[in-house]
């Protein structure tokens, strides 16, 4: 019994039961110690409060190794934005297959890339998303029939979406949001912005700047090209690009509450989706895999040419396709929104 009273007599003095770094063998030990001790005193010290009152000798308090309730934090917001996310990517992916604009796996892959964009950044960068999507898809209706007459057999696909060309443009995206999610990283809010600037740029680029009535030059030789050839740019192409990126960072900043913080992503979102797509067209003039039919004499991004004939390779990387010229774009700009982020924070 007089080791039990040193140790009741310590225990008592001491912060011993509120210390985390104890073991929760030496806590119980401890608290059974001042039990004895406190029964041993009687009724000395009755005016006295006990340094830490128990109800039970083996009680615990609830910030120790064994809480009363485990705790989640977050995961009830983020369950409901994942839930959002599905119903709502799954009803506009439902309305774009109706109106051709997806066809059923672009649509699986529209869900998928809008549930984990939006659940694991939310809603700004959801809306971010569809922003890119609605705008995209009307301009790719836009004068379609004038489109068909000037450069469909150039393009290895049509205006319906599949799930590679959703990966191609989303996927970069997804990725961002993935990560932040997990990791919470400032600078992965600038990557997304950047990622989809430059597939919104990319894309208004090519859906706008093939009806130019001017002739393309080649990005890298400035020689002039057949309009639709890869590599090929033109000013009103450059223009829309520009707004493009520009229009999706306005748009990411605006519905996430004009924070200050962000303040600068529109411009980081105008300059990372411009260079996002010029870096398109330098890789549509270098590797990307370029075919030649013979029965036609043109150029094309086909296997089979849109008059059936089977085409010859003529240049490029045969497993680098336009779909992975557009994600490597992304990835790209969103790499460049990142760095430009990161120098404006140290600026500041």
């Amino acid at each position: 019994m007089l080791g039990i009273t040193r140790v009741g007599k310590f225990v008592e003095g001491s912060s011993f039961l509120n210390c985390r770094d104890r073991g929760w063998k030496g806590r119980v030990v401890g608290a059974w110690c001042l039990s004895c001790w406190q029964t041993r005193r009687g009724g000395q010290d009755k005016h006295k409060a006990p340094t830490q009152p128990l109800s039970h000798p083996l009680s615990l308090r609830k910030r120790g190794p064994f809480p009363t309730k485990p705790t989640c934090v977050g995961t009830t917001g983020k369950s409901k934005r994942f839930l959002a996310g599905l119903l709502f990517s799954s009803g506009i992916a439902l309305l774009a297959y109706r109106s051709h604009s997806l066809n059923k796996s672009g649509a699986v892959g529209a869900i998928a890339s809008g549930t984990t964009i939006l659940g694991m950044g939310g809603w700004p960068w959801g809306l971010s998303l569809v922003y890119f999507f609605v705008s995209s898809s009307l301009l790719s209706h836009f004068r379609k029939r004038d489109k068909l007459r000037t450069a469909a057999d150039k393009f290895s696909k049509g205006s319906q979406r599949d799930l590679a060309q959703v990966v191609a443009n989303g996927g970069g995206a997804t990725l961002m949001a993935l990560t932040y999610g997990l990791t919470h990283h400032h600078l992965l809010q600038a990557g997304f912005a950047g990622t989809l600037a430059t597939a919104t740029a990319d894309t208004w680029a090519t859906e706008l700047g093939v009806l130019s009535p001017y002739q393309p030059r080649l990005i890298t030789t400035g020689e002039r090209v057949p309009t639709g050839t890869s590599g090929g740019i033109t000013l009103p192409g450059t223009t829309s690009a520009a707004l493009g990126g520009l229009s999706l960072g306005l748009i990411f900043w605006a519905v996430g509450g004009f924070r200050k913080s962000l303040a600068s992503l529109p411009l980081i979102a105008l300059v990372s989706g411009l260079a996002g797509s010029f870096f398109d067209s330098l890789l549509g003039a270098t590797v990307q895999a370029m075919y030649y039919c013979p029965s036609c004499d043109k150029e094309t991004e086909r296997r089979i040419h849109s008059c059936g004939t089977k085409t010859q390779p003529l240049r490029g990387i045969s497993w680098i396709n336009n779909d992975m010229v557009n994600f490597l774009a992304t990835l790209f700009g969103g790499f460049m929104a990142m760095g430009l982020q990161r120098n404006t924070n140290r600026a500041r």
